[in-house]
């Protein structure tokens, strides 16, 4: 915006009003898209102190920093959480598990953050840990969320703000990962990339869902 004038701009094309400095020509789709969303999910102060307090709670010792370098999973549940329909992507957190122990043994980190809308795949991965010699230390957090948007809506206020700032906090813990593993085929995991990209993380481990394979 210029004042009270909108600018418009075609992210794919090459040819910019001469207003548009020229760091910002020439960017891709994907870059806009990542920039416009650090932007409107900003964290206000009262939002980083329910994170930061929510975090020290959950976590010993008490912050994301003490526990860097770690690794975040977003393991996606093969079933929709609505119809209970069967995902033709099925992806099994053993999988997941065989996709982090290729990663992790490149990068040397052995600290992961589990986020899941599977309740079982803490358990399961703690069972598949067990089989490793214990290779893995997992962080996890107790969060009000990955409820469908009509539960969410027909709470009360103080719910409903809850449930929001729990989705922030875990969004927050899987951005500042030092490396993230999910699937592109899920918005709530495309949001988590696109922060991420802004920070100047690229994140080429993903599964290989039929869509959303690259940023492009």
């Amino acid at each position: 915006m210029n004042g009270t004038t909108i600018i418009s701009i075609d992210a794919n094309t090459n040819e910019f009003p001469d207003s548009i400095p020229m760091v910002f020509r020439r960017k891709s789709f994907i870059w806009y898209r990542s920039q416009l969303l650090f932007y409107l999910l900003r964290y206000n102060r009262d939002t980083l102190a329910y994170v930061h307090q929510k975090i020290a709670q959950s976590f010993v010792p008490a912050s994301i920093e003490a526990h860097k370098p770690y690794i975040s999973i977003f393991a996606r549940q093969p079933e929709t959480m609505i119809t209970k329909k069967k995902s033709k992507n099925l992806y099994s957190l053993n999988r997941y598990f065989e996709l982090l122990t290729n990663v992790s043994f490149s990068a040397n980190i052995t600290t992961v953050y589990l986020n899941s809308d599977e309740p079982t795949f803490s358990e399961e991965f703690t069972e598949l840990n067990a089989n490793k010699s214990d290779r893995y230390t997992l962080l996890t957090m107790t969060l009000d969320k990955d409820l469908p948007f009509n539960v969410i809506s027909s709470m009360p206020q103080d719910a409903r703000t809850k449930n929001i700032l729990d989705c922030l906090t875990d969004i927050y813990v899987q951005v500042h990962a030092d490396v993230h593993i999910g699937t592109l085929a899920s918005k709530y995991c495309r949001l988590v990339d696109a922060l991420r990209l802004t920070l100047g993380k690229t994140i080429p481990f993903y599964t290989p869902d039929n869509l959303y394979l690259t940023h492009t």
